[in-house]
């Protein structure tokens, strides 16, 4: 016991595959890596490195917070992209065309920004095509497994191949992979 957090980050050789062979399955019906560590370090040496400091990311506002840490301010722009829009403060992946307007937010790699979009303290996942708004709130509120969490100044979560045409998508609000939106979007899309 110990005020130390495991942050799962491990680099292991060949032998862990052993000490997992010889381990029974969890009450989740796992295998898990933690009881084969705890094998292994009674019979090999294990080295543990104390890391300085630690970004939990447990929602996507935490990925936005984690991300202008990282990045020190400046934006950070993937290879391939074409901005013809306005960028500030915001992570931009690779190959990503932004047409738009995109402050404090993360787009990740081959989504395309029309014009005349704004996108404000955003995740929008791979492979998007957004053509809309997503304003942001300082009090913003995401419902997580059926409650309201508080998730401060943030706009959406956009996954992965979804593709919006005059979207107007309310503080909040997460949108699973794979959908096509357009209109207003009040609450989560599965």
């Amino acid at each position: 016991i110990s005020s130390l957090a495991s942050t799962s980050l491990y680099s292991f050789d060949k032998k862990i595959f052993s000490y997992l062979e010889k381990i029974k399955k969890s009450e989740r019906n796992e295998i898990e890596l933690p009881d084969a560590l705890k094998m292994l370090s009674k019979e090999e040496e294990v080295h543990v490195i104390k890391g300085t400091g630690w970004l939990p990311i447990g929602y996507p506002w935490d990925l936005l917070k984690a991300d202008i840490i990282m990045r020190k301010g400046s934006n950070s722009i993937g290879k391939g992209s074409k901005i013809r829009g306005k960028v500030r403060n915001s992570s931009i992946g690779e190959n990503c065309t932004i047409l738009g307007d995109v402050s404090n937010s993360i787009i990740m790699d081959n989504s395309f920004i029309g014009k005349n979009s704004v996108i404000e303290n955003s995740v929008i996942g791979n492979n998007v095509r957004f053509d809309g708004k997503i304003k942001s709130k300082n009090n913003a509120v995401s419902v997580v497994n059926g409650r309201k969490i508080a998730a401060g100044k943030f706009g959406a979560a956009i996954g992965g191949n979804v593709t919006a045409e005059a979207a107007v998508i309310e503080a909040g609000v997460k949108v699973w992979p794979g959908n096509n939106l357009n209109g207003r979007i009040k609450n989560d899309v599965l």
